[in-house]
């Protein structure tokens, strides 16, 4: 990891910052609102049945909520799901 080269991850980062496009993707194809109801709100209560409560009154509350898990896969798609408990305040930048 050491000798690993962080030019390349940059170079792309800059691509997509500045150009709006980097390989076969591109900004302007982009809906960012349909890209954060990429998981199921179902899936969330199904997890973590009773305590999908606290998560919810942690989200109106604005609190900071912290997804742990085993497989990346599952927290990434837990994350997608959160704004989706505070849906009425409509803030779709965190």
């Amino acid at each position: 990891l050491a000798s690993a080269s962080p030019v390349p991850l940059i170079s792309s980062f800059l691509k997509v910052t500045l150009g709006k496009s980097v390989d076969t993707w591109n900004a302007n194809g982009f809906d960012e609102k349909t890209a954060l109801l990429g998981g199921s709100i179902g899936d969330l209560f199904r997890t973590f049945g009773v305590h999908s409560v606290l998560i919810w009154t942690a989200m109106l509350l604005k609190k900071r909520v912290v997804v742990v898990g085993e497989s990346s896969e599952q927290v990434l798609s837990t994350i997608r799901v959160l704004p989706q408990l505070a849906w009425a305040r409509q803030n779709w930048s965190i």
